[in-house]
């Protein structure tokens, strides 16, 4: 990247932060690797009505010049014939609709005047646009627009798209669609307009490069600050099952919704077996299914650790969404194991058996959970390995040296 620190500006969703949301701790670790090599000028683009998140300002102080926080109102999903067809009309993807591009004018008369702005980086497609727009109000070539997609993310809408259609009706099903094909042709049009594409695997990186001949992709994959030495083992006798994520994520609130009505509901409760699920924002048919079928709630939790050190096992039973999950390499950090489908554990180069065990069936899902609860052996194996994958291949310098890689190439 150079040595001398020029100007960056950061679009970002999510507040930076180094715990808790995965998305938040992606952003996080850009920015503290950034901030080694550029001047950055943080803008955060919130959505309104939602709980405010906590934002670090000790965090975002020592690693930022300049922090700007903008408000955004929801986009509405399309719920009749005619706001259907109203956005079916338009060019854009919801995702980037979202995001008025006019906010990059505004965003624009932040810049200081003395500052030579270098780079833009934005996390997600979603806000891509303002990233255009602002580089073209200071004349900075597109080349010079770097896109950390995360996922890829049309094949992310898919997925979604596939476990809705049923809920949602053929109706707003075409309509999802036709929204999801938008998503497909804006990235084409990012990867040949755009400088550089950030994904998090290389599983990623192989379907996206295959549907847009010519991108500059380069993998960047999600890190973990990993603690110094893992938990001690869970106590044997603990038979807790943990899941770990933002529970107003509709992957997350697909995934805890499959695993408690097709595994935990018929083959673990009532057998000496606990389950708790931990989160932010939990919605009220969440809270009731939890009470329903036992399980512990906890909502907010201040902080992670002691959730793992109360618990025997991670589960990530992930059917929809993308990207590669930050609660994986988390419960390998802290030493605790896993059992994930392939949906979750896509992205990390683990092998079934080794880091973690795979299954997608209920009773498989059952039966990898019953036997690491009581064969503390395989939980060893299983932990031992899946910390030493962590340090080897995920750890800030891994994440530092792709960043830099990819940025060597603008």
């Amino acid at each position: 990247m150079g040595s001398s620190k020029k100007s960056i500006i950061l679009l970002s969703p999510h507040v930076p932060a180094i715990a808790g949301h995965g998305a938040s701790m992606r952003v996080g670790s850009h920015l503290e690797i950034l901030s080694r090599y550029y001047r950055v000028h943080l803008h955060i683009l919130i959505h309104e009505g939602g709980r405010p998140t906590k934002i670090d300002e000790n965090f975002i102080k020592t690693h930022t010049v300049s922090f700007h926080e903008w408000k955004i109102a929801h986009t509405k999903t399309p719920d009749s014939l005619l706001t259907g067809i109203l956005d079916a009309i338009k060019p854009y993807p919801r995702l980037i609709r979202e995001y008025p591009t006019n906010l990059g004018n505004e965003i624009y008369h932040c810049i200081p005047n003395c500052e030579n702005i270098a780079r833009i980086h934005c996390y997600r497609l979603g806000l891509s646009a303002i990233g255009e727009r602002i580089a073209k109000k200071i004349g900075l070539p597109l080349s010079q627009l770097v896109i950390d997609l995360d996922d890829y993310e049309s094949e992310s809408a898919i997925r979604t798209l596939k476990q809705q259609q049923n809920i949602q009706g053929r109706l707003l099903t075409t309509f999802s669609r036709i929204d999801t094909l938008k998503i497909g042709h804006y990235e084409k049009y990012a990867a040949s307009k755009f400088g550089t594409l950030f994904l998090c695997s290389e599983t990623d990186r192989k379907k996206f490069t295959a549907n847009n001949i010519g991108a500059k992709v380069h993998v960047v994959p999600n890190g973990y600050r990993i603690p110094e030495k893992k938990l001690p083992s869970s106590p044997e006798g603990n038979k807790t099952i943990l899941f770990v994520g933002s529970l107003n994520y509709q992957a997350n609130i697909d995934a805890i919704e499959y695993f408690v009505r097709t595994v935990w509901s018929i083959y673990l409760w009532k057998s000496g077996y606990k389950m708790t699920i931990a989160g932010r924002e939990a919605p009220d048919s969440l809270r009731k299914l939890c009470q329903s079928y036992e399980i512990n709630l906890i909502t907010d939790p201040p902080e992670i650790e002691p959730l793992y050190r109360d618990s025997a096992l991670l589960v990530v039973p992930i059917r929809i969404g993308g990207g590669t999950r930050i609660k994986i390499l988390e419960a390998f950090g802290y030493g605790r194991p896993v059992v994930a489908t392939r949906i979750g554990a896509e992205g990390i180069e683990v092998e079934d058996g080794v880091h973690l065990l795979l299954a997608d069936e209920p009773q498989a899902i059952a039966e990898a959970c019953i036997r690491i609860l009581n064969h503390p052996e395989v939980a060893e194996k299983l932990t031992n390995a899946g910390r030493q994958l962590v340090e080897k291949s995920y750890s800030m310098k891994m994440i530092e040296n792709a960043i830099n890689l990819g940025y060597e190439g603008l």
